[in-house]
């Protein structure tokens, strides 16, 4: 097995498992309260001590509670080596860049450089907006009785 084989195989053992476990939801949609006002506890959310991160996707509406707890000590059983992992994919990204670093000339790294800072900014940028965003909806809306007039 070469290198690359190896990587893949890496990459594939770390980027599906994550992939998954992003796009499953914390909450099922047949747990979600119909109006959230309704349902004042469903805002609570659990102590962090107590939160055991998302089941699989859809795995929510099939498992019994049970069954839950069960999947739950499977996900403690291979969280240390998936994060051991992601560290080594990390790592091994690292390296790859390096090599690569050493085919650019000094114009090419800081081209690189630049367009890094500038990526960065527009994230920062995007994100301060989204907080601001969300900051701001009760400014925006008119109080009860007042629209139109």
């Amino acid at each position: 097995m070469n290198a690359r084989q190896l990587w893949l195989r890496i990459a594939a053992a770390v980027i599906v498992p994550t992939l998954v476990w992003a796009g499953t939801p914390a909450v099922s949609a047949e747990e979600k309260p119909a109006d959230a006002k309704a349902a004042p506890e469903a805002k609570t959310r659990k102590a962090p001590i107590e939160y055991r991160g998302p089941l699989p996707l859809y795995y929510t509406k099939v498992l019994s509670q049970d069954q839950k707890d069960r999947a739950y000590s499977v996900q403690e059983r291979y969280e240390v080596e998936i994060k051991s992992l992601q560290s080594k994919l990390r790592e091994i990204e690292a390296a790859r860049n390096a090599e690569i670093d050493k085919l650019l000339t000094p114009e090419q790294l800081a081209r690189i450089k630049e367009l890094r800072e500038e990526a960065a900014k527009s994230r920062n940028a995007k994100s301060e907006a989204a907080k601001n965003e969300t900051k701001k909806p009760d400014a925006a809306k008119p109080a009860a009785g007042e629209s139109g007039k």
